[in-house]
């Protein structure tokens, strides 16, 4: 477990892989013009059934803001080669304290990643924290975890073991709740 810019944190079980803060010139081929950061990540070994390469981020607000809302994660990314997958997933953690509900894992979302640099959305419906109990110790919220590769018996199945696999993601990925009658762009 290690520690990016901009409050991420990652994780490999069972796996290796690096992860850096990588510069991204200014008016990039394919980027928002205001980009100019992302996280470089490389799956250097992830063979074994219980591997894990991700990295997450804890959203601001407690687990009830979101209860029950639709999120649309956005993000830019490109592969240094082949075609990998990147995986996501929002947990609805009730922290701890007292005697908090179980976390809630909510659906697991694959994108394939190109060589150039392309926008990908995921969308995501948080269940409802009606009847829930959150934790006395104020360290509830919801936790984006992003997946470069999955084990076979991993939450990051769906994705792969990808050894080898390098690709870029942005630094600002965006996650919203679009208006009640439009698509995301």
């Amino acid at each position: 477990q290690g520690y990016l810019g901009d409050r991420w944190v990652w994780n490999s079980t069972n796996a290796t892989g690096t992860f850096a803060r990588t510069t991204i010139a200014i008016g990039t081929a394919g980027l928002d013009t205001t980009i100019n950061a992302g996280m470089s990540v490389t799956n250097t070994t992830s063979v074994n059934i219980a591997a894990a390469i991700y990295f997450q981020q804890i959203l601001d607000g407690g687990v009830e803001k979101f209860g029950g809302d639709t999120l649309v994660l956005s993000f830019y990314a490109k592969a240094a080669a082949g075609t990998p997958k990147v995986g996501a997933r929002l947990v609805q953690n009730f922290g701890t304290g007292g005697a908090p509900s179980a976390e809630v894992g909510g659906t697991f979302n694959t994108v394939t990643i190109s060589t150039t640099w392309t926008r990908y959305s995921m969308s995501f419906t948080l269940a409802s924290v009606f009847g829930k109990t959150i934790g006395t110790n104020n360290d509830d919220g919801v936790r984006l975890e992003v997946w470069t590769s999955g084990g076979s018996s991993s939450i990051g199945a769906a994705v792969g073991n990808q050894q080898g696999s390098a690709f870029e993601i942005t630094r600002r990925a965006r996650i919203c709740s679009p208006p009640a009658s439009s698509t995301p762009t």
